[in-house]
């Protein structure tokens, strides 16, 4: 096909700037569907989500819990998707009588998971089947992660699922840390602590 210039904004947000026609990876798709799934969840929840796309900390939004008037309660919680449905689904735990009980998710490295647990908020890494759009969650604790020799891994059970249901499980999650200071009003000079 024809070369064609298209119109993109400058990450600056000060000037566009064209560029040729490019071709996006496949799992851009994948990745960013997953994650505005599983955002919309949140939302369906009643939650406050808050996109974090300009910084890479391996934290893909952050969510906050409102309560039944609609109020931020002041808690907040890092969440990374990761979507697919071989890549991290291909190797189901199974018990005795072969029901799926969860998926490891494994960190090669310990970058990821390691870094996690010493983040301010709670992280929790979610697993989304693109095929059946279940959301499949596991709080991060040091408690929770298992060295595999190189690396780390995490149990994501099939039992909590992102949706009402569990709503009162990822509420204590949030809860977990206490409620972070509140940063409402305009700066007046001085601060004490």
């Amino acid at each position: 096909p024809p070369s064609v210039a298209i119109l993109h904004p400058d990450p600056s947000g000060r000037n566009c700037c064209f560029t040729e026609r490019m071709r996006a990876r496949k799992t851009e798709a994948k990745g960013s569907g997953g994650q505005s799934e599983v955002r919309s969840k949140f939302e369906y929840l009643g939650w406050a989500v808050m996109p974090n796309p300009d910084h890479d900390n391996g934290t893909d939004f952050v969510a906050s819990p409102r309560d039944e008037r609609r109020f931020e309660l002041g808690m907040y919680i890092g969440v990374q998707v990761k979507t697919g449905d071989r890549h991290y689904f291909k190797r189901p735990k199974k018990d005795e009588s072969g029901e799926v009980t969860g998926w490891w998710y494994v960190d090669d490295d310990d970058t990821e998971l390691g870094n996690w647990t010493r983040l301010l908020a709670p992280q929790l890494i979610v697993l989304h089947n693109e095929e059946t759009h279940t959301a499949y969650w596991e709080h991060v604790t040091p408690a929770a992660i298992r060295s595999t020799g190189k690396g780390a891994k995490i149990f994501v059970p099939a039992s909590q699922t992102v949706d009402a249901e569990h709503q009162e499980a990822l509420l204590e999650v949030a809860a977990s840390f206490g409620s972070l200071p509140s940063l409402e009003g305009s700066w007046g000079g001085d601060l004490e602590i």
